[in-house]
């Protein structure tokens, strides 16, 4: 069974708001490593990482948040060192080393953020899911991370899980902060939530609360 991971946060202090959308903009690491035993590259492929973008982007707008697609750009991984290793802790390093690298490249911007979706990383030859981000960060440059992946270690379709993750990251950037209710998108585990929810035949989209939207609203304006 692949092992889910909570997705995890760094808080910073909401910011005022205004009423043009936020642009979310998207960068696709797209990975050569192959994990033992099975076929392909660990990252997911690039049209479906530009799928994930734009079906979370949209998910999100339509429930009447304030945000737009920006652009999506492609990078060969500039982390490889952390795709595979012995704690899946690493995850933070990562998310911090790709901070740093917006920081210093000047990509995070007013109204914007920048959201960076990362191949899983790879512990004992299974595939792990994550994410973190900079909570309210969007108005003076937002930043929030998570991986992809398009089959998890036994062959089991992972798109959806993608999209949940690019989701619940993304509403951090833009104000949202986690709520224990099951079924919700802000839940501190969402991925098991969604797991949970494809097992009982449900259907396979995790709710956004009206809290959270509010929340949101009170970081970026409506």
């Amino acid at each position: 069974m692949k092992k889910l991971m909570l997705l995890a946060v760094l808080m910073i202090m909401p910011m005022s708001a205004y009423a043009q959308p936020v642009k979310i903009n998207t960068i696709g690491v797209v990975s050569t490593q192959e994990v033992t035993g099975q076929p392909g590259p660990v990252s997911m492929p690039l049209q479906l990482q530009r799928k994930v973008a734009r079906v979370s982007i949209q998910r999100v707008a339509a429930k009447g948040i304030n945000i737009v697609e920006g652009k999506f750009t492609a990078v060969q991984d500039p982390f490889s060192g952390f795709r595979f290793g012995s704690d899946v802790n690493v995850i933070f390093s990562e998310f911090s080393a790709w901070a740093n690298r917006a920081v210093q490249m000047q990509l995070l911007k007013k109204r914007e953020v920048l959201h960076v979706l990362a191949p899983p990383l790879v512990v004992n030859n299974i595939k792990y899911m994550g994410g973190a981000a900079l909570v309210c960060s969007a108005p003076k440059g937002g930043y929030s991370y998570s991986n992809a992946m398009d089959i998890n270690s036994r062959g089991a379709n992972r798109v959806v899980h993608s999209i949940h993750g690019f989701m619940h990251e993304i509403l951090h950037a833009i104000g949202a902060y986690h709520s224990d209710v099951a079924g919700n998108i802000m839940h501190p585990d969402a991925l098991s939530q969604i797991e949970a929810q494809i097992q009982q035949g449900g259907k396979r989209q995790l709710t956004i609360l009206n809290e959270s939207r509010a929340q949101v609203h009170r970081c970026i304006g409506k």
